[in-house]
């Protein structure tokens, strides 16, 4: 987001507060309760706000509060003491919100990629929509690149024996069985005849020869012995820890 353009409207536009909102797909939104709505008049006024889970849904998007504020010094500082007067205990975003109905405030929409992610379930939906062209290169690809830390190492090696479909791999791997819609993080290894299929696989993780992970989330190191099967569905993914070792389970 280019905060430096919000706070050039918010200052030049009447009113005490700024709030920065999203319009989301009501069937999405309807996943997270406690996220608010924004009410608008004609002139884009906020009129109020409220809970998703107090709105009748009978439109296909919704304006949904980002929790992003812009508002002066003088404004916070009065909002802090008409909490402390009234005994209201809250993070500073959540107390802005609740006071928002006092103030004269101007939603300024965000048009570009947003999730919301406060579950495991939410974090994989999350992912996947990575594995969308357009959803990655309104994200990444933009005059506003995010920045994260280097980490250059050998591209991903991929062996005669790999299939790969509809996934994204960091550097680092070596990929000899299948792949198929997943995530694949540095430096994991998926051995010969493994498949891995709608799965998030993080940094240096081992899936052992043979071995089959289906809607999977594995954290850093996990080792996944050859001939393990692990198979979940989407509204039930299997987790594993960190530096976890599953093992292949002797029958009898």
């Amino acid at each position: 987001m280019d905060y430096k353009r919000v706070l050039n409207q918010h200052l030049e536009a009447p009113g005490d507060i700024t709030v920065v909102y999203k319009n989301i797909e009501t069937n999405k939104i309807k996943k997270h309760p406690e996220e608010r709505i924004l009410r608008m008049d004609q002139n884009g006024k906020l009129l109020e706000s409220y809970p998703v889970k107090d709105y009748v849904y009978d439109e296909p998007t919704l304006p949904v509060s980002m929790n992003i504020y812009f508002l002066s010094v003088r404004k916070m500082l009065e909002i802090i003491a008409r909490s402390e007067e009234e005994g209201l205990r809250l993070d500073a975003d959540r107390l802005v919100s609740h006071y928002l109905k006092d103030y004269d405030v101007n939603p300024r929409e965000y048009p570009s990629y947003l999730a919301l992610v406060d579950s495991i379930e939410s974090y994989y939906e999350a992912n996947m929509e990575l594995l969308d062209k357009e959803v990655f290169n309104e994200l990444f690809n933009t005059r506003l690149p995010i920045m994260t830390k280097v980490k250059n190492e050998a591209p991903t090696y991929y062996s005669k024996t790999a299939k790969v479909t509809g996934s994204l791999f960091a550097t680092g791997c070596v990929i000899e069985g299948t792949v198929d819609h997943s995530l694949i993080f540095r430096k994991v290894k998926v051995a010969e005849d493994a498949v891995v299929k709608n799965s998030i696989i993080m940094q240096g993780s081992k899936i052992g020869k043979g071995a089959v992970l289906e809607y999977c989330i594995l954290d850093k190191n996990v080792v996944v012995q050859p001939g393990v099967e692990l198979k979940g569905t989407p509204d039930n993914l299997i987790v594993l820890q960190k530096n976890k070792e599953v093992v292949l389970e002797e029958e009898g």
